[in-house]
């Protein structure tokens, strides 16, 4: 495994909401620090109206909006999956610019679809299917799948 080139990683929140304390995903955050990354915890301050998503979902497109459009992050990673991707898109569609700075977008579940759209309207966005900021086993899996990739993310 290469050591990272220093990427500063967006933790944002589009989807469900997280199902750990404070206090483990502090943790995560740190352990996260460790591998070398930079990392922001751009998370909504707002609780949602449906009790499903992370936040109402207008602030959750600012939210993404902000990271997609802001050159400190190279790695935006979705906290968790779940519900809630889709109802960003039409907010999405009036925030985001023609054009981004290379970024890398990662997660999965309904991230997933999030991750393709992205990738299909910037084609400097990579979009990788792989673990959530607050995956259970993000740091408790295979030393060989964790290790390619932060591979991949570090290109």
């Amino acid at each position: 495994m290469t050591m990272p080139i220093k990427n500063h990683i967006a933790i944002v929140y589009p989807s469900g909401k997280i199902k750990i304390s404070d206090e483990q995903k502090q943790e995560r955050i740190e352990n996260i620090k460790k591998l070398g990354f930079d990392v922001t915890d751009v998370s909504p301050s707002l609780p949602s109206q449906d009790g499903y998503t992370s936040g109402p979902v207008l602030e959750r497109a600012a939210q993404l909006s902000f990271a997609l459009t802001s050159r400190k992050f190279d790695v935006i990673m979705a906290a968790r999956g779940g519900v809630g991707t889709t109802e960003l898109i039409p907010f999405l569609e009036n925030m985001l610019p023609p054009v981004i700075s290379q970024k890398t977008f990662v997660g999965f579940s309904d991230n997933s679809f999030l991750g393709v759209y992205l990738a299909q309207r910037f084609s400097n966005l990579r979009y990788i299917h792989g673990q959530m900021a607050f995956s259970e086993n993000f740091f408790t899996g295979l030393a060989r799948d964790r290790n390619a990739f932060l591979d991949l993310l570090n290109d």
